[in-house]
């Protein structure tokens, strides 16, 4: 909310969509004008910028959710406008901010990041499977992150690592808590983190079993028989 007031403005007429239980979440609801649209290099991608990270106690649980803009430049994307949220709060909008104004275009601080995502998107355009030697996962089996995100993908080299991308929706660590070297997830192991801007990615390899876990596993098995 701070970022997108600040810097980018709210102020502009178009309808707006929130939520009953927070003032931090909503969506802003426009039609770029004939200019706009042709100005986009490739319509229909969604695009993220995160403005804040996640907020986290002392045991490292998430009590508040990062922030990002996502821009969905989609003439055919459908939206939840009505009913209940499922994170809680019902969706809403301020008197004199409803779909009437759906129809005005987005001004120039919000057209230029919207230009902007797009032009980062386009300098990461290349398959990851070309760029670096790995194939997009879709989904994620660590995170399920899937096709549906809005920016980073988990990758899986030609090793058979798994490389889990950091995210606000899409988290190995939201999923399943603090993971340490050597945590296992669904017969995965976290064995390295690599920090990058958005956060750390993981990285995981099928879990072997060591020498002593196998041998315990033998001996609950016989003491079942």
């Amino acid at each position: 909310m701070a970022y997108a007031q600040q810097e980018l403005g709210l102020g502009w007429p178009c309808w707006h969509v929130g939520r009953t239980d927070t003032e931090e979440r909503f969506k802003l609801v426009c039609v770029p004008s004939p200019e706009q649209w042709a100005q986009l290099p490739a319509p229909g991608l969604i695009l993220k910028k995160s403005v804040a990270a996640p907020v986290r106690d002392a045991d490292n649980k998430v009590v508040f959710k990062g922030q990002a803009i996502e821009v969905f430049s989609d003439r055919r994307r459908q939206i939840a406008v009505w009913g209940e949220h499922p994170d809680g709060g019902r969706y809403c909008w301020p008197t004199g901010r409803g779909p009437e104004l759906a129809i005005n275009p987005p001004p120039a601080p919000w057209w230029d990041l919207v230009l902007e995502l797009h032009r980062e998107r386009a300098q990461q355009a290349q398959p990851s499977s070309v760029r670096s030697g790995t194939t997009r996962l879709d989904p994620c089996p660590i995170c399920g992150r899937n096709s549906s995100d809005t920016g980073l993908w988990c990758e899986e080299t030609a090793e058979g690592l798994v490389l889990c991308m950091p995210g606000q929706t899409f988290n190995a660590e939201l999923s399943h808590g603090r993971l340490e070297l050597g945590s296992v997830v669904d017969g995965w192991a976290l064995k390295k983190r690599t920090p990058i801007a958005e956060g750390d990615v993981l990285t995981f390899g099928l879990h072997q079993p060591s020498f002593i876990e196998n041998l315990r596993r033998r001996m609950r098995a016989a003491a079942r028989t």
